[in-house]
């Protein structure tokens, strides 16, 4: 009888022991997925849809949905520009004085050796004047409604104002200079968003400049709601190239860059 109660004991001590090992599984693999949101997404094939707050838009960069209409060099067959892009990218046009959303014709033109790092390259050529392509479910396609930039380049304490389907808005810069390098080269820049000098989000934070600066290229309705959504130039040194667009609807900004250090 002393041997059945032990067991009886034995197997209730295991049980709990299994059931407890269970759930903190469960909730690390929760948090793991929290943590891993929070963080910028640097491939395709791992991203997620990160919950984040707009005040931190620099950690919720989004890579590898945009293409630039650019050479890249091609360090491995994976990653060659022809097996990533397909029909259903869309690209961000101008034909004329009108902007668009939609798929235009492009070559893609093949070199054996790039001659700065003796890579082979591949070159998207579009038969348009194109600022990205992408596969964004976000961004829809058609003419864009997009208003005239006054200030391209925003110092710090510069702001500038422009009105959208009838409404108020501003930008204001804040933080770092960007020719600043009394820190390293390290210091936060930011630009916000105001709507009727009510705060909106954070359209775009960056800490790194080296001969570089922010340049505004397009405000327009890409993913038509109606509020105006930004297309940015904003390398973080002066040998890549990199654009950022930030969406209204979107809680995380989506950004393309190359490289061409020789």
């Amino acid at each position: 009888m002393q041997k059945l109660s032990t067991l009886v004991s034995f197997a209730i001590i295991l049980a709990f022991t299994q059931c407890n090992s269970t759930s903190n599984s469960t909730i690390n693999g929760s948090d793991s997925y929290s943590d891993s949101t929070a963080q910028p997404i640097d491939s395709l094939s791992s991203m997620e849809n990160p919950s984040t707050n707009v005040e931190n838009q620099l950690d919720s960069l989004v890579d590898g949905h945009i293409l630039l209409p650019a050479s890249y060099r091609i360090w491995k067959p994976s990653e060659a520009i022809s097996r990533i892009i397909d029909s259903t990218w869309l690209a961000l046009y101008k034909n004329g004085d009108q902007y668009f959303i939609g798929k235009i014709n492009y070559q893609i033109e093949h070199a054996a050796e790039e001659p700065c790092s003796g890579l082979p390259t591949e070159t998207i050529v579009p038969e348009h004047q194109t600022y990205a392509f992408f596969n964004l479910r976000e961004m829809k396609a058609g003419a864009i409604d997009s208003i005239s930039i006054e200030k391209p380049v925003l110092n710090p304490n510069e702001s500038s104002c422009f009105s959208f389907n009838g409404k108020k808005y501003s930008i204001k810069a804040s933080g770092r200079a960007f020719d600043d390098r009394d820190k390293n080269g390290v210091g936060v820049y930011k630009l916000e968003l105001f709507e009727d000098d009510r705060f909106a989000r954070v359209i775009l934070q960056q800490d790194q400049y080296n001969d570089t600066h922010t340049e505004i290229q397009l405000i327009g309705d890409f993913d038509k709601d109606g509020k105006p959504d930004f297309l940015f130039s904003s390398p973080r040194d002066y040998e890549e190239e990199r654009v950022i667009i930030n969406l209204s609807n979107s809680p995380y900004a989506f950004e393309g860059n190359r490289q061409f250090d020789c």
